[in-house]
């Protein structure tokens, strides 16, 4: 499987407004260059996710805030040798955690 990714319930004090995403790049040789999310009903990426402007090697990064929730979104991620990765139409609940885990 290229693309893992789960959902994990949440604890009482997260916010129950806004979704989650966690992102693990399982590559030990291959850096994560740009992470994207956007809700599926929007045509428009955005900007790369990543503040450090890459994800190493079996490192996670983590998104809180993403609004609107209970809604469906769409999830990219580009390898450093512009190897794509992407999963489209997941559900993020408000309050919840979706989890990827990138394969190279």
């Amino acid at each position: 499987m290229l693309l893992h990714f789960g959902l994990i319930a949440c604890a009482e004090d997260e916010d129950l407004g806004a979704g989650t995403v966690d992102v693990k790049n399982m590559s030990v040789f291959t850096s994560i260059s740009s992470v994207y999310l956007k809700p599926s009903s929007s045509t428009e990426w955005g900007s790369n996710r990543l503040a450090s402007g890459y994800l190493g090697t079996t490192d996670t990064v983590t998104f809180t805030g993403l609004l609107p929730c209970n809604t469906h979104w769409d999830f990219r991620a580009y390898f450093s040798d512009s190897t794509v990765k992407q999963t489209s139409k997941f559900y993020l609940f408000c309050g919840g955690v979706v989890s990827f885990n990138v394969y190279y």
